[in-house]
């Protein structure tokens, strides 16, 4: 058995080596502090606990509130990288959102976010300082 051929200095030496890499802060630099992705979740029924008896047209009125309030926060707190979570529906809502984000195109770019974390119900915006 391997464990038991260990010298104690060897063992000592992996604990050592174990505990070092326990300490290491979860933020070692101010870039990965800065690289904080804030997620913001459009999604109707996040947004209101009953949203019954609303239009389509209200529901995206209430959803592009939301978004455009959560934008002005993450400017205000100095935030660099959002993900707004759409969903895929029709692609309203992700429209509306690139739309607007196009009028604004000086402080902000955008893309689809990750695939893999998101699907195609996503989008990455980056605020510009």
């Amino acid at each position: 058995n391997e464990i038991e051929n260990l010298s104690e200095k060897d063992v000592s030496k992996i604990l050592k080596e174990k505990e070092q890499v326990e300490k290491k802060p979860v933020f070692s630099s101010a870039k990965q502090h800065d690289d904080k992705i804030v997620e913001v979740d459009l999604h109707i029924h996040e947004l209101l606990d009953d949203f019954r008896g609303l239009t389509n047209a209200e529901i995206l009125e209430i959803q592009m509130e939301h978004f455009k309030s959560e934008l002005e926060q993450a400017q205000k707190n100095k935030v660099r990288k959002m993900v707004f979570i759409h969903g895929v529906g029709n692609g309203t809502l992700k429209l509306e959102i690139r739309k607007e984000l196009d009028r604004k195109s000086k402080q902000f770019s955008y893309q689809d976010a990750s695939f893999k974390e998101y699907g195609y119900g996503a989008t990455l915006v980056q605020l510009r300082s």
